[in-house]
Parts: C-alpha cells; sequence; structure tokens
C-alpha cells in the first residue's frame, strides 16, 4: 500500500519507510493533476517505495458513522437572520470525516445542489460518544453520495480533533 503525502504549501515531506529519513520536495506540478499521483521514491539507505499525493489540506479519514440530516432552503438575509422553508430529512452515513468537512451517503439519490445548507448529526466512536451537531455547505453531489464543507464553529469542536487524531 502507498503511504499518503499530505501538501502544504505545495511541498510534500516524504519520509523513508525503514530508516525514517524525511526529504521535502516541492511537488507544484503535480497538484492540478485531475488524476492520483503516485511518486516512487529511493532513500539514500537504499530502500524504495511508493507514495501518493494527496491535494486535499485535512486528514480525511474513513468512518462508518450513522446519523441524520435536515436540509432547509434557506436564504440568509443578514447576519443571523435567515428565511427559507423545511425540504426534507433522512438518514446517512458518514463514510468520511476531516476537521473542515465529511463525505456522506444517503438511502434515496438527494435532491440537493451545490451550496445547498444541510444540519447534520451524528456520534462519533469515541469514549463519550460524542454527538456531533454542525452545519455543512453542499459542495459535490454525485449519486447517493454528498461532500459537504462544515461551518466555521466546527473548528472550536475539540472532540472532532481529538477522534481524528486516533
Amino acid at each position: 500500500m502507498a503511504e499518503m503525502i499530505y501538501l502544504v504549501n505545495d511541498k510534500a515531506t516524504f519520509v523513508c519507510p525503514l530508516c525514517a529519513q524525511r526529504k521535502t520536495f516541492n511537488v507544484r506540478q503535480y497538484v492540478k493533476q485531475e488524476t492520483t499521483v503516485e511518486i516512487e521514491s529511493t532513500c539514500t539507505c537504499g530502500h524504495t517505495w511508493t507514495s501518493t499525493l494527496e491535494r486535499r489540506r485535512h486528514y480525511r479519514k474513513p468512518v462508518k458513522l450513522r446519523g441524520r440530516y435536515v436540509f432547509k432552503n434557506e436564504v440568509q438575509l443578514e447576519e443571523g437572520l435567515t428565511t427559507g422553508s423545511f425540504v426534507g430529512k433522512g438518514k446517512m452515513k458518514v463514510v468520511d470525516l476531516s476537521i473542515k468537512g465529511l463525505k456522506i451517503e444517503l438511502n434515496k439519490r438527494p435532491e440537493l445542489n451545490v451550496n445547498d445548507l444541510l444540519s447534520v448529526e451524528f456520534r462519533l466512536k469515541d469514549k463519550k460518544r460524542t454527538l456531533i451537531r454542525e452545519n455543512a455547505s453542499v459542495r459535490s453531489v454525485s449519486g447517493h453520495f454528498i461532500g459537504g464543507a462544515f461551518g466555521p464553529s466546527v473548528s472550536e469542536n475539540t472532540s472532532l480533533g481529538f477522534y481524528l487524531m486516533g
């Protein structure tokens, strides 16, 4: 299995799995490629391995968490004042999770569009069974799968950060 490498300012740090020697390289030429980028590396110790570049800014943890969502057709009139109507709700499964967003699978094909707002609720599989209740903006719709970005309040949720690190 290839090692996943996360980019910071178009730079990637490759760590030899055998001797732990580190090298950082500018990988800007690979950042805009649509396909998965795998890079084969050879360490000065002679060990060769393959790394996959991950263009996301934050680590995504694969999960299987059951939850619920509510979809409201809302429009923000001004700061703190919204208008709209209830559109739908249902069960969901969170399939991957990061500190800034999530990917969910719905039982039925959703009537959602990019930039729609969802309220999501699910419990982490931690000791406290922490309840996560957040608003998410729809970023992608692909069949039964929805990609969403959390609002700014999620950065205050330390339980989610600890869960992702474990």
